[in-house]
Order: structure tokens, then C-alpha cells, then sequence
């Protein structure tokens, strides 16, 4: 419960999106101007002051569209492009998650057409653009992230292919969960198979160890082949590096969802300032090697 004041509603406006993941009817309850919540306790008559807000309580939707037009004037047309923004800004917040919420959204899109009187696909097009908006930041740093998450396993393996020595160090440190695809992680066990069979790995005997595999002889193939062109003058160093990538992976791994949760929350607060923070974090991982 918030204050009736300015401020009580702009914290009820930041706190509301973060229920709209739930699966659940969101009505807004509104106190008169001038009465704290404390008021309702303390006043003879607050108990039905109370009840007559939770009885006159309107959608989320509802609030969000008469919060705006006392902000804009809709009779304004860059006014009002601005209102429906910030509402879309509420429906955009609805997770994607499930039929529900889908629902929902689509709910939403149709009470804010015939509020407004604009077509639901033109809010629909203008509602895809901020879905765009909001996930293109961490979905592009996410994916920088996974392209060198896999090169660090692959890099892994380069080394114990070119370095037997490490095998034993890299078989302590790094776990087989470690390896980020499927592919690398089959790869890396057939090398300690193989280690442990021979006492040492070739690329011509891990190639027979995988022969029945054409995925795993193709990657060990082409990995071979691309440290066959370099030239590396300090393997300790080159193995130090890419081991303290693997443990900042698995930071990132035990963060991510809190991060995720983090960035989705700032966003809807439009806290670009918090935004920007987390996303430059995870442009650190990227830039971590």
C-alpha cells in the first residue's frame, strides 16, 4: 500500500510491472488524495474508506491509461504517441513465457486500442519494437558471450592436443560441465580416455579413439589443424588465461540468472543507468580474454 501522494504513485507505478509475471488478475486500489495508509488505522471510519477503495479498485491496465492522460494530453498527437509508449512500456513487461501470459498481453493490446482508438496491429508493431528494444542489448552481449564460452573449450582441448603435460592440470581444473557444447565435452573425455590408455595423446590416435563419430573427428580435425598454424611462446601463460576465463564462465554461470532478473527489472524501472551497468558487466566477461 502507497501513499495517494506524487510520490506513492510513482512507487506503485515502478512496483506494479513486477507482479505482471505472475499468473494473476492485477487490480490497482487507489487512496483518496491527502490519506496515508496509516490513516486507514488510525481514523474511526477508515476501515470503510478502505473497503470503498478495494470495491472501486480498476485493472492495471486502466491505471496505467488514466496515470498517463493526467501526464499527456491526448489530445496532443506527439503527446500522445508519448503516453501509449510508457503503457506499452507495461504490456512489453508481461513475460512470454506461457499461453497465460500471452493472453493476457493480447488482452491488454485490445483494451488500449479501444481506449485510444488505434488500430490493435499498429500497437502490436509498435509492442514488437520494444520487445526488440528491451532484449537486443543482452541478447547480443549474451551471444558474444556463448561464441567465446565455445572457443574456450576449444582452446582447451588445442592445448591438451599440443601440450600432454597439461592434460593432468587442465583434467584437475577444468570438470567435463565445464565445456560448453556437448561436442567439446565428448572430445575432452576421449583425450583423458585416450591419456589414460597410452599414457599420452596424438591427434592420430584421439582421431581413432572418435573415429565412429564424424562430428567429434571433424572438430578435432579442424582444431588440430588451426594449432598446427600457430605460435604460441608461452603455453603456461596461454593455459593460465584461458582457465581463469573458464572460472570467470562459471561465475557467470551461478550469476546469470540473478543478473537476468537484475537487468529485467531496470528495464522496466527504465533505469537505463542500472541498464547499462549490468550490460557493460557482461561486456567485461566478453572482453575478459
Amino acid at each position: 500500500v502507497y501513499d495517494a501522494d506524487v510520490a506513492g504513485k510513482m512507487a506503485s507505478n515502478r512496483s506494479l510491472d513486477l507482479f505482471l509475471a505472475e499468473e494473476m488478475d492485477l487490480f490497482v486500489a487507489r487512496l483518496p488524495e491527502g490519506l496515508d495508509p496509516y490513516d486507514c488505522l488510525i481514523r474511526k471510519d477508515g476501515k470503510q474508506v478502505f473497503q470503498k477503495c478495494i470495491d472501486e479498485a480498476v485493472d492495471l491496465l486502466s491505471f496505467r491509461i488514466e496515470t498517463v492522460g493526467r501526464k499527456y494530453n491526448l489530445n496532443n498527437i506527439d503527446e500522445k504517441t508519448k503516453a501509449i509508449d510508457e503503457i506499452l512500456d507495461t504490456v512489453a513487461a508481461i513475460p512470454r513465457d506461457n499461453r497465460l501470459h500471452l493472453v493476457k498481453q493480447k488482452q491488454y493490446i485490445n483494451q488500449l486500442s479501444g481506449t485510444v482508438h488505434i488500430a490493435e496491429e499498429k500497437l502490436n508493431d509498435r509492442l514488437k519494437i520494444k520487445l526488440r528494444e528491451m532484449s537486443g542489448g543482452f541478447k547480443s552481449v549474451t551471444l558474444n558471450l556463448q561464441q567465446q564460452d565455445i572457443r574456450a573449450g576449444e582452446q582447451i582441448i588445442e592445448i591438451m592436443l599440443t601440450r600432454n603435460e597439461f592434460i593432468p592440470i587442465i583434467r584437475e581444473s577444468v570438470g567435463l560441465e565445464d565445456y560448453p557444447t556437448d561436442l567439446s565435452r565428448k572430445i575432452a573425455g576421449k583425450i583423458f580416455e585416450n591419456y589414460d590408455t597410452d599414457g599420452k595423446v596424438t591427434v592420430e590416435s584421439l582421431l581413432n579413439f572418435i573415429a565412429d563419430d564424424p562430428e567429434m573427428s571433424a572438430l578435432a580435425s579442424r582444431i588440430a589443424e588451426e594449432a598446427s598454424q600457430k605460435n604460441i611462446p608461452d603455453y603456461d601463460k596461454y593455459l593460465r588465461e584461458w582457465l581463469s576465463f573458464i572460472e570467470k564462465r562459471r561465475q557467470r554461470v551461478r550469476e546469470g540468472p540473478a543478473l537476468k532478473q537484475q537487468l529485467k527489472e531496470a528495464q522496466l524501472k527504465g533505469d537505463q543507468k542500472a541498464v547499462d551497468l549490468i550490460l557493460s558487466k557482461l561486456q567485461a566477461a566478453v572482453n575478459s580474454r
